[in-house]
């Protein structure tokens, strides 16, 4: 569930922000400055995507868990958890 809201916030935010720069003209005025597009545009969201994916994955695991864990503890008496 986290890497299909990872891919889709960041996929969609990716394509439109370089839909934006070449309407602009942008990664053409890279391109004539002798820049490489993707290695300033793309390698930099890829390697973020890499570090902060491990990240949220545990904390959505870490999440469910303590949800599951909230969920099946037995309620005792005045809605407090039984010891």
């Amino acid at each position: 569930m986290t890497a299909v809201l990872v891919a889709g916030r960041s996929g969609s935010g990716f394509a439109a922000e370089l839909g934006s720069m070449a309407v602009d003209d942008q990664v053409d005025a890279l391109v004539v400055m002798g820049f490489d597009p993707v290695t300033h545009l793309a390698v930099p969201r890829v390697i973020a995507v890499v570090i902060a994916m491990p990240c949220l994955a545990m904390l959505s695991s870490l999440t469910g868990s303590r949800g599951l864990a909230v969920g099946v503890v037995p309620a005792g008496p005045a809605g407090r958890p039984s010891t």
